[in-house]
């Protein structure tokens, strides 16, 4: 297992446990939201959801907010 520090963009910050190898889906999922609505960001770069984990540290950004 592989712990993550997830900062979600204008919602906080978490740490997240997931199996490895996981992906930036894998991390997505396990705080909760859909890899449809919301993309990884690693240094400043979105990364597609189904790359394999390569960082323990990334940001989240909800791609569809709710009005």
């Amino acid at each position: 297992c592989m712990e993550v520090h997830v900062e979600m963009i204008g919602e906080g910050r978490r740490t997240v446990t997931v199996a490895e190898p996981a992906t930036y889906a894998d991390v997505i999922r396990a705080c909760g939201h859909s890899p449809q609505v919301v993309t990884a960001i690693v240094d400043g770069h979105p990364r597609p959801a189904d790359t394999p984990l390569e960082t323990d540290q990334l940001r989240l950004l909800r791609l569809i907010k709710g009005g």
